[in-house]
């Protein structure tokens, strides 16, 4: 239950701190460091419910933190950020 928590915390902070740095239109290298770090951490929690060192190695590698960035990155941030716009659309029409 506790990793349940953690990440589901760890899941809160990367969209909050990804949302927040997207807003900007340009994500600066330190944002992108703090970004990957969170992620990084998320994946060392997920890795630790295995024991085998492979799939821990495969989890916690470079090459897997710069997919899972990039995929929040160009795939899921604009669809929140079109979603948040709408709704303020809709609370402006109001």
């Amino acid at each position: 239950m506790k990793n349940i928590i953690e990440v589901i915390i760890s899941i809160i902070i990367i969209l909050g701190v990804s949302i927040s740095a997207y807003s900007d239109k340009q994500i600066s290298v330190e944002e992108e460091k703090i970004i990957k770090g969170d992620i990084l951490n998320l994946l060392k929690v997920i890795a630790s419910n295995f024991s085998n060192p492979l799939v821990v190695q495969i989890l916690t590698s470079q090459f897997t933190v710069d997919i899972i960035y990039k995929a929040i990155i160009n795939f899921l941030l604009p669809k929140i950020k079109d979603y948040l716009q709408n709704i303020n659309l809709k609370s402006q029409l109001k």
